[in-house]
């Protein structure tokens, strides 16, 4: 499980620029687990919510403007309890 504090940080190289969704495949036990996206030093919108499920699922969390080049997407968590699998992009 991934607790309270704890961020993994990915960095993109994005050879076509533009806005992305990104998608977490997810899975929590935990009714109030959350985590916030920070993307190139800035915050992407409030933290959000995952929802609770005991399978593996794949939750739209936001529309992301990516620059080309490198971009660095950190995910922090804000509540505890969860597992994170995938990160999906799609244009």
């Amino acid at each position: 499980n991934i607790e309270a504090g704890e961020w993994l940080e990915y960095r993109l190289n994005v050879k076509t620029p533009g806005v992305y969704s990104l998608k977490l495949q997810v899975k929590s036990a935990q009714a109030n687990a959350a985590l916030s996206l920070m993307l190139n030093n800035r915050p992407v919108g409030d933290s959000l919510a995952i929802a609770p499920a005991s399978e593996w699922q794949l939750q739209p969390v936001a529309e992301l403007e990516l620059v080309a080049g490198i971009n660095t997407l950190r995910v922090k968590t804000m509540t505890g309890g969860y597992q994170l699998a995938e990160l999906v992009f799609e244009q």
